[in-house]
């Protein structure tokens, strides 16, 4: 597998999952349940059991780096992104996910 096909599947996934993140944040704005919101929540909780199981690096960053890529150090440089949104996802993307899937909770203890 080459740098590119690697930072091409790991660019897949973060896009994968921040649709999830979004469909959460939907299905709470229009008050939405079903079948793709489970499927959206499973996404999330796998990917985060993934990233926080890994040491808070996912999995494909260690492989970008066998194939030669030297950004890799901040954990999801290997992915297509603009240099400066970079170090904002774990951040970002952890805050909407969490904060989504804790007001599904909340909606549904409450609800």
């Amino acid at each position: 597998m080459t740098l590119f096909a690697v930072k091409f599947v790991h660019s897949l996934v973060f896009g994968i999952v921040s649709l999830a993140i979004v469909y959460v944040w939907y299905a709470i704005l229009t008050g939405m349940s079903g079948p793709l919101l489970t499927l959206a929540v499973a996404v999330i909780l796998l990917e985060s059991a993934i990233y926080i199981g890994n040491g808070l690096c996912c999995p494909l960053t260690h492989l970008a780096q066998q194939h030669g890529d030297t950004r890799g150090d901040d954990f999801v440089a290997d992915i297509f992104l603009p240099a400066w949104f970079v170090p904002l996802v774990p951040y970002v993307c952890g805050s909407l996910a969490f904060l989504g899937l804790f007001v599904l909770l909340a909606r549904t203890l409450l609800g």
